[in-house]
C-alpha cells in the first residue's frame, strides 16, 4: 500500500514524500501533545467542578464568612449570611459601605485593634465573643473564629474567618441562669 501523501500539484518543486518508517518520529510526538491536552482539559473542569461546590457552600453556609485586608484595611470578601446577618443588602453593598464609611468589622475601632492585635500575636482566634456593628449601627453578640492569611513571604496580608450570631444562645443562657439563681434562692427559703 502507498503510504505517502502527495504535496498539492501543478508545481514541479513539489515530490511525493513517504511516512514509512517516520510514524514514531512524527506520530507519537503528536498523540503525546493530543493526551496532554485532553489531561489539562480534564483538570481544567474538574477544577471548575470543584469550585462550583466551594462557591455553593461559601453562599448557603450559615456562618457569616469574611476576608479583611489589614494592609488597606478594606472588608474584600463576604457571603450572603454575613451579609444579612449585618443588615446589608448584598455582599457588594456590604463591602462598598465598609470601604466608604471605614466600618469596623469586629466592634468598635478598640475593640477591633484589639482583636487584629490578638489574630497577629497567635495566628488565629477561636470563638471570641465580638459585638460587630450592623448596618442599622445596631450591635449584636457574635463568635469570631479566623486566622492570619500570608503572604509567599510570610507577611500577613489578610484576616480570614467566620462570625456566628449567637443572640439566641446568649438569651438561651441568660433564662436558664435566671431560673437557676431563682431555684436556688428559693431552696434556700
Amino acid at each position: 500500500p502507498d503510504r505517502g501523501f502527495q504535496l498539492p500539484s501543478g508545481d514541479a518543486s513539489y515530490e511525493k514524500k513517504s511516512w514509512e518508517g517516520d510514524e514514531e518520529k512524527y506520530l507519537f510526538p503528536l498523540l503525546n501533545i493530543a493526551n496532554s491536552a485532553f489531561f489539562r482539559l480534564r483538570s481544567w473542569e474538574e477544577t471548575r467542578e470543584t469550585e462550583k461546590k466551594y462557591r455553593a457552600l461559601f453562599s448557603s453556609a450559615v456562618e457569616g464568612i469574611f476576608s479583611y485586608n489589614i494592609i488597606t484595611g478594606v472588608l474584600e470578601v463576604a457571603n450572603p449570611s454575613l451579609t444579612r446577618m449585618m443588615g446589608y443588602d448584598s455582599p457588594q453593598s456590604m463591602i462598598e459601605l465598609f470601604a466608604q464609611e471605614k466600618r469596623m468589622l469586629f466592634g468598635t475601632e478598640e475593640e477591633q485593634t484589639k482583636i487584629i492585635s490578638l489574630i497577629h500575636e497567635q495566628g488565629q482566634v477561636q470563638d471570641v465573643e465580638i459585638r460587630p456593628l450592623c448596618a442599622d449601627d445596631f450591635c449584636f453578640w457574635a463568635s469570631l473564629t479566623a486566622h492570619l492569611k500570608k503572604n509567599q513571604q510570610g507577611q500577613p496580608i489578610a484576616i480570614d474567618g467566620r462570625i456566628t450570631n449567637i443572640e439566641e444562645r446568649n438569651r438561651r443562657e441568660r433564662i436558664e441562669y435566671d431560673y437557676l439563681t431563682a431555684q436556688a434562692a428559693n431552696q434556700a427559703k
